[in-house]
């Protein structure tokens, strides 16, 4: 009795592990024919490329916007320094400088600062981008060592570096005494005798370098030029780009008090952003006019800025 139970049950397993295996095929056979369709796969791609497409749209726009941003901050900025730069110079125009300039001869070819005979002079153009030329003591070089008698034609500074005895040979005494330099040894100078110290000066005294500073513009780019060339006085100028993508660059003098001096400069500094933004396409024009010259509208893409500032002679010309 037990052998032929165990028969039985040997022969139900059997019957059971086939119908499982039936089963299985039939399951596995309805995933393998139930997949995505061809429609839906049609749709599926269709909404990833709406996706991406939005996606790329968005970033593209984004980085418009960034680069936009991006330029209209630096050139504001640029700008801004460079305006800044300007206006502190002309502030500080005429220090140091004797009162007549025409007795100023470092030899027989130069007179003046290089030249210059007037403490500004302005290129007035109606047409075109205007140019500035200012002197006055603007760079410390260094100070007196030990004290200096009055009619002194020799003495000692703590820095000589900067100093020369042709286009940089004009110095100021804390902007009280003006002298020009005629020979350099170490830090030991020597004076001009028709410039020996007009006072005395105690030791630590600081000294100026006195020079001719030129703004101009020139192919778009705001220069400051110092000891620019003129006449026969054989300058050797520094040129230094201070701002790019300028439009225009325009100097007013301003006379407040009605007395024939001027007492106050106007600065215009037109700037450009150095790209065209697609956004702003037609919308672009400088202003119509600035002081004396007049701007044609150009309808581009250009995103521009306009500074203006006045600034108070402390020297008076």
């Amino acid at each position: 009795m037990k052998q032929q139970h165990h028969k039985n049950h040997k022969r139900l397993s059997g019957k059971h592990k086939l119908i499982f295996k039936k089963r299985l095929m039939h399951y596995t056979s309805h995933i393998t024919h139930h997949g995505f369709t061809l429609v839906e796969l049609m749709i599926a791609v269709v909404i990833g490329m709406i996706i991406i497409g939005a996606t790329y749209v968005t970033y593209i726009s984004q980085q418009n916007s960034f680069t936009t941003q991006d330029q209209v901050a630096e050139i504001n900025s640029s700008s801004k320094i460079a305006l800044d730069m300007i206006s502190n110079d002309i502030r500080e125009t005429g220090f140091g400088l004797p009162d007549d300039l025409r007795t100023i001869q470092r030899n027989d070819d130069c007179q003046g600062i290089n030249g210059y005979l007037q403490n500004i002079t302005l290129m007035n153009r109606d047409n075109d981008t205007d140019e500035i030329t200012i002197l006055g003591g603007f760079r410390l070089i260094g100070n007196t060592i030990d004290d200096v008698n009055r009619g002194s034609t020799t003495l000692k500074l703590t820095n000589t570096e900067k100093l020369n005895t042709s286009d940089r040979s004009y110095i100021s005494f804390a902007g009280l005494g003006f002298a020009i330099v005629m020979d350099i040894e170490e830090n030991k100078i020597t004076l001009h005798n028709s410039t020996p110290t007009n006072r005395s000066y105690p030791a630590g005294t600081p000294v100026y370098l006195v020079e001719n500073i030129t703004y101009q513009v020139v192919n778009r780019k705001l220069q400051k030029v110092r000891r620019l060339n003129i006449g026969n006085c054989g300058t050797n100028p520094d040129i230094d780009v201070i701002a790019e993508n300028i439009d225009d660059f325009q100097i007013a003098e301003i006379d407040s008090n009605d007395n024939g001096i001027t007492d106050r400069i106007r600065i215009n500094l037109l700037a450009r952003v150095p790209l065209p933004d697609p956004n702003f396409k037609g919308q672009g024009n400088p202003p119509p006019q600035i002081e004396d010259r007049k701007h044609t509208q150009t309808n581009d893409s250009f995103r521009r800025r306009w500074w203006q500032i006045e600034v108070n002679l402390r020297n008076q010309i």
